[in-house]
């Protein structure tokens, strides 16, 4: 059984969420692992380059950190956060559609801009269409 059905499973008839288990924190630092890693063949433009980037984490290799991505990430994680307590509390995955009018309205024109503004970058071609 999968490690998010467990943990809705306690969410229903209005009871909080179950805590993962101490047993189950490898399992979930696997996957969370796995995925992460193969996201990097989604975002890599050939296979040398993502190979390049898995080489780099295996020889824990130092990148460039890039300014511009920390202030995009942090603001972006607090949204998330923000989001994530508010479905938490409400119980349900729809807790935004809920929020008072203003608020809501808020966090859809912070959604738009969003989109705006970091929707002006070249298309990057899917790794598959190189085949």
């Amino acid at each position: 059984m999968c490690f998010t059905c467990r943990f809705r499973r306690g969410a229903s008839a209005g009871k909080e969420p179950e805590l993962p288990r101490v047993r189950d924190v490898p399992a979930i630092l696997f996957t969370f692992a796995a995925v992460s890693l193969t996201w990097i063949f989604f975002r890599a433009s050939t296979f040398t380059e993502a190979w390049d980037y898995l080489s780099g984490i295996a020889t824990l290799r130092p990148g460039e950190v890039s300014r511009t991505a920390v202030w995009i990430i942090m603001p972006a994680l607090a949204v998330a956060t923000v989001i994530d307590i508010a479905q938490r509390r409400s119980h349900t995955h729809d807790a935004v559609l809920h929020w008072p009018p203003v608020p809501r309205g808020i966090a859809y024109v912070a959604a738009l801009v969003a989109f705006i503004v970091f929707s002006g970058q070249a298309p990057v071609p899917f790794i598959y269409f190189q085949f």
